[in-house]
């Protein structure tokens, strides 16, 4: 199984053009009930909206937060929605995660 990671793409970057992007690339959503301690839930809890994108490789998940749009999969399909990743945003570890919800 491949580590999941987490992806942030800041409100500087986010317009109707990403918006656009996002949807046609991302692939269906819908909002989800987050299973009990979960990172998920955790997501959840964080007072955002939690999509869930399936598209052909797997799922991704999609919160706002107070920094920007927060993804969450892995760093592969995170690179494959966003060719251009580290322009568009940067990859975060558990503990800034954790104070972006705070």
């Amino acid at each position: 199984m491949t580590d999941k990671t987490f992806f942030l793409v800041g409100y500087d970057y986010l317009n109707v053009e990403s918006f656009t992007y996002f949807a046609d690339n991302l692939g269906e959503s819908n909002e989800i009930i987050m299973p009990e301690n979960s990172i998920e839930k955790r997501l959840a809890q964080s007072g955002g909206d939690v999509l869930k994108y399936e598209n052909e490789n797997e799922t991704i998940y999609r919160t706002d937060t107070k920094e920007g749009e927060l993804f969450y999969g892995t760093e592969q399909n995170i690179r494959d929605i966003f060719p251009n990743s580290d322009a568009w945003g940067e990859f975060l570890g558990q503990d800034e995660v954790e104070q972006i919800l705070e």
